[in-house]
């Protein structure tokens, strides 16, 4: 394993870049204690098991840009925002190309992040939560092949959220605690898909759920939503 980890306080005055795109064996980026950082972050994982794992009082104040590319040994690989006392003062994005094994993103409630977020993991089975505060415009989820399970319940007022599920039978949940611009979730074709609502309608926000196909389960969506509160369409 080739572990980054900080026990003690870490202190970086510009940007933090980590390279492993060479490896094949489990990399991880670890903040186990206390990190600042002033300027971006940028991890490059390998054909191994990538974990990049915020786990305690972290401050990024630039981006975070995390590529945990493929995984060839199995096991999930993730990027986790793990406390609520985290910041990160721009962008985050997260990407995989891993088709087999599982990926997963996560931020906890009460963490902080000043600009947009970019999440794209790739064909094999996902998970996303966001859970946290965003101050950006732009939330974008991109799913693949596999079983998507996404989550919104983001603090994020300014924020128009994307979800494109792709295919397979997907699942997606509206978090009883979201605040947004708008919200968007594109369902795939070809399996039944889940939608789980514990905001309730009157929504605060416009919310369109879009199908590209007619095996698309309309009774799980509308399930206790009234018509006027979502636009929805489906391409037969």
């Amino acid at each position: 394993v080739n572990e980054f980890e900080t026990n003690g306080v870490f202190t970086a005055g510009g940007n933090v870049s980590v390279d492993v795109s060479f490896e094949t064996q489990t990399s991880r980026f670890d903040d186990d204690n206390q990190m600042s950082i002033t300027g971006n972050v940028d991890y490059m994982g390998g054909d191994g098991r990538d974990e990049v794992l915020l786990n305690e009082t972290t401050t990024i104040g630039g981006n975070v840009t995390v590529d945990l590319a493929d995984n060839t040994v199995g096991g999930t690989q993730y990027m986790w925002l793990n406390k609520s006392d985290a910041s990160i003062g721009g962008n985050v994005e997260v990407y995989s190309t891993a088709a087999t094994f599982p990926d997963d993103f996560q931020d906890v409630a009460g963490a902080q992040v000043g600009g947009d977020v970019t999440v794209d993991l790739g064909d094999g089975p996902n998970q996303a939560d966001f859970l946290g505060t965003y101050t950006g415009t732009v939330g974008t989820y991109q799913g693949g092949s596999g079983v998507d399970e996404v989550t919104v319940n983001a603090v994020a007022a300014s924020m128009n959220f994307e979800v494109d599920l792709a295919q397979a039978a997907d699942d997606f949940t509206l978090g009883a605690s979201t605040s947004l611009a708008s919200l968007v979730v594109k369902f795939g074709c070809g399996d039944e898909d889940g939608f789980t609502d514990l905001l309730g309608e009157p929504y605060p926000f416009p919310v369109s759920l879009l199908s590209a196909c007619a095996t698309f389960d309309i009774s799980k969506v509308f399930t206790d939503l009234a018509i006027s509160d979502v636009s929805y369409s489906f391409d037969c």
